[in-house]
């Protein structure tokens, strides 16, 4: 389109308008979309006029075209300042600004390349709407700009050209022939608080390695990465201590290797190494724990050492109750005759209670006699304490039995246990022990101050009476005790 300037002109065109015919914007090669492997478009806009006097004769001398953008349209002399120069705080102004001089060739046009003096700005539609031209005669000073309106009218407040859209061409909305999206070889882009947006975010990545802290400018402190604004989860690494934080529980089902130490001082909780033979094993830390598989016991380093010393854990913090059970035929037991009152007979058995196995069923002896007085028989079993014995628990013993009533007269069951030295221990609970006719389970307790030391024997004595008008019934013995 024809572009008349609204002032009078001076020096060198006096008393004539000059129209210009401008092209903004990228020229048709500039516009076109990069081939395949260009990888940087021209930073520049094309900018094309005719230049000629009011009666269309084409100027053809040297002429200084000065380019500058601004927010709005309408220019006033408050945008320059004294020496003809644009205001930098003018309020419309854009910040960029260019001179070009040109000599119009025999037709008065001239070409130009906006951006190739002064770089131009990411252009942006809020920022950058229109384009001001001022022309003047090369050897004229600056006082002498004159502006080209676009409507050739002082009346109106359109001053300035409004740029098109191959203006914005050069913020490309492409790249590399790459768009915004989330497809295949689409670019991704920040959201309007600086993050990137859910919905352009890929679900994953071919990488072999993503890097945190890249150019190493951490050089203190943590490096973290966060787990939701909410949820405020931190996986970070602690620089100053050489080692990662986590801020809640680690849950790991698959196996966990530790090369280096382990340190549990500030938990509750601590695991410990499996090995096939402690006394083979190797001993880097004082109180370090292995659990030997072989004999199923966990040891404790005394000396470092290869292979270390280790013993046995023991006291109340490596002891657990534990218990010994044995059914009838008891195992290393026997049937003894003390000489007087033995007449009867001595048979075992298995009662199933309730139809299903379980500790409901019992093997169990029975005592019989046909004589009317109450006759006895001893049932004596010798019980090995384990290695790591430490002691009894609050009910050493546990026997289940039954008899044929409820009156000691007639049957009943007396107990009598050794210590390891074999000195009979004071009992409590462990005489006249009757039932009516179900099977029943009294717990013996011990007296006084019995021996007992961790791999020797105690023997317990199991004494039946009965009469020729009941039975009397031995099942199971529990032992209690504690131990490693």
């Amino acid at each position: 389109m024809y572009i008349q300037m609204i002032k009078s002109l001076q020096k060198g065109i006096s008393t004539a308008f000059i129209v210009m015919l401008s092209v903004m914007g990228l020229g048709s090669a500039s516009l076109a979309a990069p081939p395949p492997g260009t990888t940087t478009a021209p930073y520049t806009v094309s900018y094309s006029a005719r230049l000629t006097d009011a009666v269309g004769t084409p100027i053809t001398t040297a002429q200084t075209v000065r380019f500058s953008l601004w927010t709005d349209s309408d220019f006033d002399a408050g945008d320059l300042l004294g020496t003809g120069a644009i205001d930098p705080g003018a309020a419309g102004y854009a910040g960029w600004v260019e001179e070009h001089t040109v000599t119009p060739d025999t037709n008065g046009l001239f070409h130009v390349d906006l951006g190739t003096i002064t770089t131009l700005p990411n252009v942006t539609s809020s920022t950058h709407v229109y384009l001001q031209v001022d022309v003047k005669p090369d050897a004229s000073p600056i006082t002498d700009y004159e502006v080209i309106d676009p409507t050739g009218s002082t009346a109106d407040t359109t001053d300035r050209h409004i740029l098109n859209s191959a203006f914005y061409a050069i913020n490309a909305d492409t790249v590399d022939n790459a768009d915004v999206g989330t497809g295949p070889g689409n670019l991704v882009t920040l959201d309007g608080a600086g993050l990137f947006d859910v919905a352009y975010i890929p679900g994953g990545t071919n990488a072999d390695s993503f890097v945190i802290d890249a150019d190493d400018s951490v050089a203190a402190g943590t490096i973290p990465l966060i787990f939701g604004t909410t949820l405020a989860q931190v996986l970070e690494y602690d620089i100053g201590n050489s080692y990662f934080n986590f801020s809640d529980d680690v849950n790991i089902t698959g196996d966990l290797t530790v090369t280096g130490n382990a340190n549990f001082s500030g938990s509750s909780e601590f695991h410990m190494r499996e090995v096939a033979d402690e006394a083979a094993a190797d001993c880097t830390t004082v109180n370090e724990l292995v659990l030997d598989t072989t004999e199923n016991r966990i040891y404790v380093c005394t000396a470092t050492g290869s292979p270390g010393t280790w013993a046995a854990t023991g006291g109340a913090g490596g002891t657990y109750a534990q218990s010994i059970v044995i059914e009838p035929e008891y195992e290393d037991g026997v049937i003894v005759a003390d000489g007087s009152d033995n007449k009867g007979k001595i048979e075992s058995f298995f009662i199933d209670t309730d139809g299903d196995p379980g500790n409901a069923n019992f093997n169990y002896y029975r005592w019989t006699t046909r004589q009317s007085s109450l006759q006895d028989i001893d049932l004596v079993v010798r019980v090995d304490l384990p290695d790591g014995f430490t002691g009894f628990q609050a009910t050493p013993v546990e026997l289940t039995y039954r008899t044929a009533d409820g009156v000691v007269t007639t049957n009943h069951i007396d107990v009598e246990i050794e210590d390891t030295a074999g000195t009979a221990i004071p009992l409590v609970g462990g005489t006249d022990l009757t039932s009516a006719g179900a099977f029943t389970t009294s717990g013996i307790t011990f007296g006084g101050v019995p021996t007992f030391t961790a791999g020797e024997q105690i023997t317990i004595k199991l004494r039946p009476h009965t009469t020729s008008s009941g039975y009397t019934d031995v099942g199971r013995i529990i032992i209690n005790y504690v131990g490693n």
